[in-house]
């Protein structure tokens, strides 16, 4: 090491951090009163979660974190006061880190700080086949100090990625991400709930775990003939989309998707709602499902009573457990609203329906209904629900 008056400066620093190899550089300037820190450093292998403050569990098991936050994780304050102090330049790369349970490597970022921001840029890493970029800026300047935080991440396989950070993975395929994020506290709890911003992600080839629509969609006879049906989750089922994209607005912790499109070879969906509220961790979110082509996948044809009607799928409860639920019956009634306008008499419009088109048209269904007995009202009711149930006379 070489020092002076004021200043330390180590170099070829080799120091061993639990099971972590570090080297590199530091220097010191300005000693004592006003240190400013410099440094280059390099480590082989971190897991930045051992350092993370915990609560012992309870003898019952796991509880809620006030505000919010995983089960044992002890609310996170903002050192407001050390970080105003805080003079740093330097970077950092790791060649093996985990984090939040997610396994990154070759990760480096450039760290600096003065009069009380510190920012992180750029952060870059790989991660699941694929590659993070972006910026983290923290001032603490204001009252209430903010945060904000930009990011990209390309090629990601979310289902590995999901499953390390949350435990369980609800989506299975490899999509791209973009976030541009800001928030205002002093605590973890303050930061999660004051989310403003933007986050965006499109897939190609993706899967919904744990659950088959296309599957629930082919027992719409079963629901016609009376039988009840049951919307479990199972691990062992998927709806398999070609495309998803959307783009989430957040205001005050509440991200809200109303632009969400997904398209299956039988089937189009759209959704829109709220995706995450984070203050109470729930989800309510509409999908809009239209049968677009029967003619393609599995069980196509058993949806071409289907074609062109819009079936809501509801989505509510907690981010952790949401339920899911199919709106048959309206797609029932909304059928059967369709089947009794096409039977409605229509005046005779030039260029709609031809004279002798319509003349023959109402030939016909005289004769079929010839001997029935039923009053009008009785006849046109009759002819819907036959249609609709496509019934012989």
């Amino acid at each position: 090491f070489d020092g002076g008056v004021g200043e330390l400066k180590l170099s070829q620093l080799q120091a061993q951090l639990d099971d972590a190899l570090m080297t590199g550089e530091v220097s010191l300037e300005g000693l004592p009163e006003k240190p400013a820190i410099g440094f280059n450093l390099k480590v082989d292998e971190l897991n930045a979660d051992r350092y993370m403050p915990l609560t012992p569990e309870p003898a019952g098991g796991p509880v809620a974190v006030p505000g919010g936050g995983r089960p044992g994780a002890e609310e996170v304050v903002i050192p407001v006061d050390a970080i105003r102090k805080l003079n740093l330049d330097g970077s950092l790369a790791v060649d093996k880190l985990t984090i939040a349970n997610a396994a990154l490597s070759q990760a480096r970022l450039s760290l600096k700080a003065n009069a009380g921001v510190l920012r992180a840029a750029p952060v870059a890493a790989n991660l699941y086949e694929g590659r993070f970029s972006g910026d983290i800026e923290l001032d603490v300047n204001p009252a209430i100090p903010r945060l904000s935080f930009n990011s990209s991440l390309k090629d990601i396989q979310v289902e590995p990625l999901f499953q390390d950070v949350t435990g369980q993975a609800r989506v299975r395929g490899k999509g791209d991400f973009s976030a541009a994020l800001s928030t205002a506290g002093g605590a973890s709890a303050a930061l999660k709930h004051n989310l403003e911003g933007r986050i965006g992600m499109s897939f190609n080839e993706v899967a919904i775990i744990g659950f088959d629509l296309g599957k629930h969609l082919r027992q719409w006879r079963r629901f016609k003939a009376g039988a009840p049906l049951s919307l479990e989750v199972k691990r062992t089922e998927a709806t398999d989309l070609s495309e998803l994209s959307g783009h989430a607005v957040a205001q005050a912790g509440v991200f809200r998707m109303d632009d969400l499109q997904a398209k299956a070879p039988a089937f189009r969906l759209t959704g829109k709602g709220v995706l995450a509220n984070l203050r109470n961790d729930a989800i309510n979110y509409r999908l809009d499902l239209k049968v677009a082509d029967t003619g393609i996948g599995v069980g196509g044809k058993e949806l071409s009573e289907l074609l062109g009607v819009d079936l809501p799928v509801d989505i509510k409860g907690p981010l952790d457990d949401p339920k899911v639920e199919l709106h048959w019956g309206r797609a029932l009634a909304a059928l059967f609203a369709n089947q009794l306008m096409d039977l409605i008499p229509l005046p005779n419009v030039p260029g709609i329906l031809g004279a002798d088109e319509a003349k023959d048209d109402e030939a016909k269904d005289d004769e079929k209904d010839k001997g029935t007995g039923l009053a009008p009202v009785d006849k046109l009711l009759k002819k819907g629900v036959d249609k609709i149930f496509k019934k012989k006379d």
